[in-house]
């Protein structure tokens, strides 16, 4: 991505003559903007890593969760009303969003009162997701209406990746048996509530980085919560766990949740995690390591 366009993106934000860095690179690389009302974060997709409808679907919903005061960074619009501003690289469409900067400093995984109250904070995202329906998005190409991927979805497409590793494989059938059970109602997730994805401040958790949002049960947002960033599970993972499910009661009172739903569906997300690694064919051996290090660890003949 040359910084001319990502110059070009933020003055469609009012970042003219203010100073951008990039702060995250990748398929989706985050770059932080002043203006003269404050500082952004401009998330600017690069072209086919993402299509424009999940783009939208995603920034759909978060604009819905923040209008309705759940805790979670506001979707800002451009100058011209546009919550998705398109332009061309090379042939190919770059989009862009906006998020206004959260205060606050990285979750800390071993501090109970800290998962608790992140897990509150997803229990208010869960409460107001479970209402929400999708509106059309403007974007600076038109109008568009996005579309989320399902858990159960992703989830048939790894089938012929792990086919032939029997670890894989029985993990695989575990977790297709287990989600054909399950009588909770589906909801937009985060699917990827990891530390760094999260700030805390005196005022409590906000969610930032609404890159994956995927339709699934609540408990697959609660499971990803296990792991920090490096996907390192937490040394007390009992008390983790009963802090994580009392703070989510708290943010979503009467709420169905059972810690046999978070490890189940633990073991689905590092299922997933571990083979869109081998998918990608370029990811650190240690992040491969510790995944089937917890796969091993937790064979459903023992789960």
């Amino acid at each position: 991505m040359t910084s001319e366009i990502v110059t070009a993106l933020a003055m469609r934000w009012g970042a003219d003559a203010f100073p951008i860095s990039c702060i995250s690179r990748g398929p989706n690389a985050v770059h932080r903007c002043e203006t003269g009302a404050g500082r952004f974060y401009l998330r600017v997709t690069r072209p086919g890593s993402r299509s424009l409808e999940l783009v939208a679907a995603a920034v759909d919903w978060q604009r819905y969760l923040h209008e309705r005061a759940a805790p979670v960074a506001e979707p800002v619009p451009s100058a011209d009303g546009h919550l998705i501003e398109v332009v061309s690289e090379s042939g190919q469409p770059v989009f862009a969003t906006v998020t206004r900067e959260v205060q606050g400093t990285r979750i800390d995984f071993t501090n109970l009162l800290q998962i608790t109250a992140w897990a509150t904070a997803m229990g208010r995202i869960h409460g107001a997701s479970s209402r929400y329906t999708p509106s059309p998005v403007f974007t600076s190409a038109g109008i568009v209406v996005g579309k989320l991927p399902a858990l159960s979805h992703q989830w048939q497409q790894i089938a012929s990746t792990v086919a032939d590793d029997p670890l894989l494989k029985s993990h695989f059938d575990f977790g297709s048996r287990w989600m054909d059970q399950q009588s909770e109602p589906t909801l937009v997730t985060h699917a990827d509530v990891r530390p760094g994805n999260a700030l805390i401040s005196d005022r409590g958790v906000t969610m930032i980085d609404f890159e994956e949002p995927a339709i699934a049960w609540p408990a697959y947002d609660l499971a990803r919560m296990m792991l920090d960033d490096d996907g390192t599970p937490a040394a007390n993972a009992e008390a983790h766990l009963a802090a994580i499910l009392n703070g989510y009661r708290i943010g979503r009172p009467g709420a169905a949740m059972w810690p046999e739903d978070v490890w189940h569906f633990l073991n689905i997300r590092v299922l997933l995690m571990y083979a869109w690694s081998i998918e990608d064919g370029d990811t650190d051996t240690g992040w491969m390591t510790r995944l089937r290090s917890l796969l091993e660890q937790r064979q459903p003949s023992s789960a």
